[in-house]
């Protein structure tokens, strides 16, 4: 018996061992897989340079290449680059284009207010135009005059005066009207002493109908927002892994970022160079991801700007072109200057005819020019605020060109192992519990 009871209480211990197990496992994982397939993507991407001497030195680059920038192409939309710029002016306005382009536009200064000169006015044109002032005003209305006081009280109007002559229907109001009434005692409800004696009629009585009121509920339902496409955003799988190859690397970390894509998103090329104020960073490129049968392809497109040390030197390279302009800072409108003014004035008052060419357009610089004669008698200055700037110099001797495309897989890591230029990359597709889950994140921000 006890043998028995000792067996029983270890299968229960087992049991229940193996609930407490299932249970553990059930409440500590998330849903699994979330419902699947959204059509949202999550790429992650890191560029690393190593531009050592030594590491230069060890290879044989092409002393020519060809570089270029494609015709449209997008930036990452920055929101760290917009709250430092939105510090730096605090009364501009910022604003992001969907290609990532930021402009800054400053407000207009208030023109400085006139004040006449002291000696312009005498003291009596100033009376004068104290007492014309005075004339504008309207003319106090007099108070009226106030009726004499009499003992005598006012005379009452005669009651046959108020009334006046009836209408048609107050005289018809007048007769007494005669309605034929079914009296109560028929009924057998009127004196309770006749009820033995009157006979019983039962009159089916209506139970009172409510007016039936119909109350409109207001349903309203919020879509939960869906996060921004083509966004920096942290590094999430490759985070970790990227510290631990800073620690036994000396690649320089140049652009490491991660963003979504929504099934709509279109697949332009984007420029992966560093914010930087120089038009020729150490980096300069752009890379382009495109879908190939559930799957996508990258296609690397960079080059390494470097001093040259290894080339002989008497060589001199070619420059390539300049890093797009990211920032654009639109200032407000200079005024007039005041000596182009007064000049202005003396040839008005001396008579003298103003001729001079403008361009049709104070944009289109490449319009034919028109001629001006006496339009305002102001003379009419050249534009040269318009004429594009010079290029910087090239700080640079050499060009090391990456131009290649390799396949990505899902949740796999993909490095592209180069000299100078390393690129690691991976993404996933993201489930519509995270997408939601990212959605309720950004409605509680």
């Amino acid at each position: 018996m006890k043998h028995w009871f000792g067996r029983c209480s270890q299968v229960s211990f087992i049991v229940v061992l193996t609930l407490c197990r299932v249970m553990n496992g059930a409440v500590a994982a998330p849903l699994p897989g979330g419902f699947e397939h959204s059509g949202w993507y999550q790429f992650e991407l890191v560029v690393m340079v190593d531009a050592r001497a030594e590491v230069l030195a060890s290879e044989t680059w092409p002393l020519t290449t060809s570089v270029h920038y494609p015709a449209r192409w997008r930036w990452l939309q920055d929101p760290a680059l917009k709250a430092t710029l939105m510090a730096q002016y605090e009364s501009a306005v910022v604003s992001v284009s969907p290609s990532g382009h930021t402009m800054v536009t400053l407000p207009k200064a208030m023109p400085p207010l006139w004040e006449p000169p002291p000696a312009l006015l005498t003291e009596q044109e100033i009376a004068l135009i104290d007492e014309l002032m005075a004339l504008r005003l309207p003319t106090p209305v007099e108070p009226e005059s106030a009726a004499p006081d009499t003992d005598e009280p006012p005379a009452l109007a005669s009651a046959d005066n108020t009334r006046g002559p009836l209408l048609p229907f107050e005289e018809a109001g007048l007769i007494e009207e005669t309605v034929n009434l079914t009296p109560f005692e028929s009924l057998g409800i009127a004196d309770p002493d006749s009820r033995d004696s009157a006979p019983e009629v039962n009159i089916p009585f209506a139970l009172p109908v409510e007016p039936v009121t119909l109350t409109p509920v207001t349903v309203t339902a919020q879509r939960i927002p869906q996060p921004a496409t083509f966004e920096k955003r942290p590094l999430n799988r490759l985070a970790a892994g990227l510290e631990r190859y800073q620690q036994q690397s000396d690649d320089a970390v140049l652009f490491a970022t991660s963003w979504l894509q929504s099934p709509d998103s279109d697949s332009l090329p984007i420029l992966v160079e560093p914010d930087a104020d120089s038009p020729y960073p150490l980096l300069q490129g752009f890379i382009q991801l495109l879908p190939r049968d559930n799957s996508w392809r990258l296609g690397l497109n960079l080059w390494a700007n470097t001093e040259g040390q290894y080339l002989p030197a008497i060589y001199e390279g070619t420059a390539p072109p300049p890093s797009p302009q990211r920032v654009t800072v639109l200032s407000a409108p200079e005024s007039l200057d005041q000596a182009f003014i007064d000049q202005a004035l003396v040839n008005q008052g001396n008579d003298i005819t103003a001729e001079a060419i403008v361009p049709l357009s104070p944009v289109d610089i490449d319009s034919s020019p028109a001629r001006l004669v006496d339009e305002s008698g102001l003379p009419a200055q050249p534009r040269t605020d318009l004429a594009p700037p010079a290029p910087a110099p090239w700080p640079w001797r050499h060009v090391i060109h990456i131009e290649d495309t390799v396949p990505l897989t899902e949740d796999r890591l993909r490095y592209y192992d180069h000299p100078v230029v390393k690129v690691l990359a991976t993404w996933r597709e993201l489930s519509w519990y995270e997408l939601y889950a990212l959605g309720d994140t950004i409605e509680q921000e």
